[in-house]
C-alpha cells in the first residue's frame, strides 16, 4: 500500500472510529446519567453499540471489503472488539478509580490510546485484510 493509500485508509478509519466513538459516548452517558447504570457497565454497553456501528462503517466504507463473507469477518471483528472492550473498560476504571479522572475524561484518553494502538492495527492486519 502506498503512503497516500495508507493515509487515506487511516483517515477513513479514524472518521469511522470517531462516529462509532460518538455513539459509544452517547450510549454510555445515557445509561449512566439517565438510566442510573454504574459507569463501568455503561462503558461496556456503549462500547458494544459503538463497535457495531464501527464494524459496518469499516466493512463498507473504510476497507471496502463487503464482498467478503460476513461471518468470518464479523467473528474476527468480534474478537478484536472484545479485546478493545476489555482494554477500554479496564482503562476507564483504572483512570477513574486510581488516578481520579472524571469517567468522561478517562473515556476520552483511553479511547484514543486503544483506538490507534490496538483497533487500527488489528483491523489492518487481521480483520479487514
Amino acid at each position: 500500500m502506498s503512503k497516500k493509500g495508507f493515509l487515506k485508509v487511516f483517515a477513513k478509519s479514524q472518521i469511522a472510529s470517531l462516529i462509532g466513538s460518538a455513539v459509544d459516548f452517547v450510549v454510555m452517558i445515557l445509561c449512566t446519567e439517565v438510566l442510573g447504570i454504574y459507569y463501568v457497565i455503561s462503558r461496556a454497553i456503549g462500547a458494544a453499540v459503538g463497535a457495531v456501528v464501527n464494524f459496518m462503517l469499516n466493512r463498507h466504507w473504510t476497507w471496502r471489503v463487503s464482498n467478503k463473507k460476513l461471518g468470518p469477518q464479523a467473528f474476527k471483528y468480534g474478537l478484536t472488539a472484545t479485546g478493545s472492550l476489555i482494554l477500554n473498560t479496564l482503562g476507564v476504571w483504572l483512570c477513574t478509580e486510581f488516578i481520579g479522572l472524571d469517567y468522561k475524561i478517562s473515556w476520552l484518553v483511553v479511547s484514543l490510546i486503544v483506538g490507534i494502538g490496538f483497533n487500527f492495527v488489528l483491523h489492518k492486519i487481521y480483520v479487514f485484510k
